[in-house]
This record gives structure tokens, C-alpha cells and sequence, in this order.
């Protein structure tokens, strides 16, 4: 297993987080995320050139908006067409969606030391 090249470490987002690519609408689900990006999947063929802008809306209700370009991706044939699944790296994100972002890492993160009863 290769070397950890993320930045800040991802946390996989086990409630459901959607979201959809401006300006095309097309549905993206969170699967992962982190400070600097996230794995998303979507039936929509994104170029893996420019930047994509996502409006993403998080379990608390709470709506952000980030940039991002696609840094690899891979695909499946499934549910009766494809599926992508893709890693962004966020390229902008205003102050405002950052802590938006943040709040909601830090509160999806698992508890390190799970109590046991």
C-alpha cells in the first residue's frame, strides 16, 4: 500500500450527503470527504479538464457551494447505466462553505475511543 498523499484525511460519509454539478444539474452522492476534496458518484461523465462547481447539501440541511477539478475516477456498469465514481480536489472554497465543511467533518468523524457498555 502506497504512501497517504491527502493532506488532511478523509472521512467517509456514511449518512447521505447529495449534491449536483452547476450549471448541467447533474446528482452527485459524497461518498468521502475531506478538507481539500472529495470521492463523489454520479451518472454524469465530467471532464476531467476545468473546474467543476458543486452545490452540495449536508445531513444538517446546511448548503454549500465548492470548486473542483477531477483528479482520477473510475466507472461501472450498474443499476442499468453507469456510474462514476470520482475524486475532486477542491480548487475554491469561499471562507463560508469552508467552515461549513469543517463543522461537519468534525461532527461526522467517529469517536476515536468509542465508549463500550
Amino acid at each position: 500500500m502506497g504512501a497517504e498523499r491527502r493532506r488532511s484525511s478523509r472521512v467517509e460519509i456514511v449518512k447521505h450527503v447529495a449534491g449536483r454539478v452547476v450549471p448541467i444539474n447533474a446528482y452527485v452522492r459524497v461518498k468521502e470527504m475531506s478538507l481539500g476534496g472529495m470521492l463523489i458518484e454520479t451518472d454524469a461523465d465530467l471532464s476531467p479538464r476545468g473546474i467543476h462547481e458543486f452545490r452540495l447539501r449536508l445531513t444538517d440541511g446546511a448548503e454549500t457551494l465548492v470548486r473542483g477539478h477531477i483528479v482520477h475516477g473510475r466507472f461501472e456498469v450498474k443499476y442499468g447505466g453507469v456510474k462514476y465514481a470520482l475524486g475532486v480536489q477542491f480548487a475554491f472554497v469561499p471562507v463560508e462553505s469552508a467552515e461549513i465543511l469543517r463543522r461537519f467533518i468534525n461532527e461526522t468523524k467517529p469517536d476515536p475511543f468509542p465508549t463500550v457498555t
